[in-house]
């Protein structure tokens, strides 16, 4: 998941090297005793689409302006965690259907048809939706991960 392969003690260190200015990570995670909370030699760096010839090929025949998009959101075609739990049943509330599976080719369709993607942390912090909804032109919906606050900021 993009955690240090080493133990906790020895990140720590690392981190406080004075040799060591910044360190990038997909899920820049620190602890201060129980709390995650940010660090000032530790940012995310954006982990960008799984397949970028893929998206480049799509996006060359279907982008459109946001504001010619017809559908609001798109929320379907997210892997069920138990820690996508509550911002899914969000979506359910008000009446967005998550639960639809999608090819990938219907995927990319629909995330260049919609304004805004759900985009709810996963095994991660961070996942390739978000990149993948804006390298669309489209908004991802994320959620406020102090980990990730440089990222988007």
């Amino acid at each position: 998941d993009g955690r240090f392969p080493g133990t906790i003690p020895q990140f720590l260190r690392l981190l406080e090297h004075p040799k060591v200015n910044m360190i990038f990570a997909r899920n820049p995670v620190y602890y201060r005793g129980d709390c995650v909370t940010a660090h000032p030699k530790l940012s995310a760096y954006p982990i960008g689409v799984i397949n970028s010839t893929a998206w480049a090929r799509q996006l060359n025949s279907y982008t459109r302006p946001l504001q010619d998009r017809p559908k609001l959101i798109l929320c379907g075609a997210i892997k069920w965690y138990h820690i996508r739990a509550k911002p899914l049943s969000v979506l359910k509330r008000l009446r967005f259907n998550c639960s639809k599976a999608l090819s990938p080719e219907a995927y990319f369709q629909e995330m260049v048809r919609s304004k805004f993607v759900a985009s709810p942390r996963g095994k991660g912090d961070s996942n390739f939706r978000d990149f993948e909804a804006l390298t669309a032109g489209s908004i991802p919906i994320v959620q406020d991960i102090p980990s990730l606050r440089s990222l988007w900021a």
